[in-house]
């Protein structure tokens, strides 16, 4: 019976310790489930659960993903889409028409082509064509056009210092956002740090009261067995057998000492009727009472023996074979 307790007792133990290893997986505290699977058994798997959980990377979809990007001209367009080259753009209308790519190039190739045939040395031109917000791809060109003009036209090089001045203020303008967005950026990771950290300090105490309550309640519970168990231990039949034993032992030698008492008295007298009655007394402590109360002991000797036979030496085993 032991041995299949302690048997029983190590293989739960083991499935409630892997139980709690696979919970603590689950907030990334797979050492910790175990020990607590191990240890407390599904209260350890609810203390578990109420530890600080480790947040996992969010997943976003990424924003560089081209249109139609199964598309074999969306990829190819990708590539030309900032392109000047009207050999390149025609070669591409040609191998994909009909496409959205294709009238695409197509609306860039002709504004090439209407940029190259302007006059590149007139202002008003390229004022037109600097200041459209739809030819960024074509900026650079544009600029060289300015920088070429401005050394032969007075308005062009005012032009140019025009834009090369607002070109500065719009930098600054990107600097000064680039900066309050990261410095935004910085007191959000600091807020989002701050309710973190809080967070798992409330997990910790949650899981530490839980925990303890927990043992409290172990400790409690394991007190209240232990101690409602010890008190059916100490009123099993060997302790009250042992009890009327002891008092059947004291009865029985008073009888013996008066047994002895009445026997030195008749053989200190000389022969008389009062000799005669002390032999009948003592034939009565002697053949009836004394005989009788010894049985009695015996008996209860013998009983005793049966009921320690069938009773546990100790509280320990006696809990181990089942509290019975």
């Amino acid at each position: 019976m032991e041995a299949a307790f302690w048997f029983f007792l190590l293989v739960g133990a083991f499935f409630t310790a892997l139980i709690g290893a696979w919970l603590g997986s689950k907030v990334h505290q797979e050492g910790t489930g175990f020990w607590l699977g191990l240890l407390l058994g599904p209260i350890g798997w609810i203390i578990v659960l109420l530890l600080p959980r480790e947040a996992d990377p969010a997943t976003r979809p990424s924003t560089s993903t081209a249109s139609h990007s199964g598309s074999i001209a969306a990829t190819k367009w990708s590539e030309l889409r900032t392109s000047t080259d009207i050999a390149e753009l025609s070669a591409f209308i040609e191998a994909f028409p009909g496409t959205n790519e294709a009238y695409e190039a197509a609306k860039h190739k002709q504004t090439v082509a209407s940029w190259r045939a302007a006059d590149q040395e007139d202002l008003s031109v390229l004022r037109e064509f600097y200041h459209r917000d739809d030819l960024p791809w074509l900026k650079l060109e544009i600029w060289e056009a300015i920088r070429r003009a401005a050394p032969k036209h007075t308005e062009i090089a005012a032009f140019k210092t025009e834009v090369e001045k607002e070109e500065d203020r719009q930098r600054e303008q990107e600097e000064e956002k680039r900066r309050v967005e990261a410095e935004q950026q910085r007191v959000i990771a600091e807020e989002e740090a701050e309710r973190r950290k809080a967070r798992e300090i409330k997990d910790k105490k949650n899981a530490y009261l839980v925990m303890w309550i927990s043992i409290g309640a172990v400790v409690i519970g394991g007190s209240v067995y232990i101690a409602y168990h010890y008190q059916k231990y100490q009123a099993l039949s060997p302790n009250p057998l042992r009890a009327e034993l002891d008092q059947k032992l004291q009865a029985c030698l008073p009888l013996a000492e008066q047994r002895d008492e009445l026997v030195a008295q008749r053989n200190a007298m000389p022969l008389s009727p009062e000799r005669d009655e002390l032999a009948s007394r003592i034939e009565e402590l002697e053949y009836d009472k004394l005989p009788e109360c010894m049985g009695n002991v015996r008996q209860l000797q013998d009983d005793l023996r049966e009921t320690e036979a069938e009773t546990p030496n100790n509280f320990f085993d006696y809990l181990v074979s089942g509290s019975n």
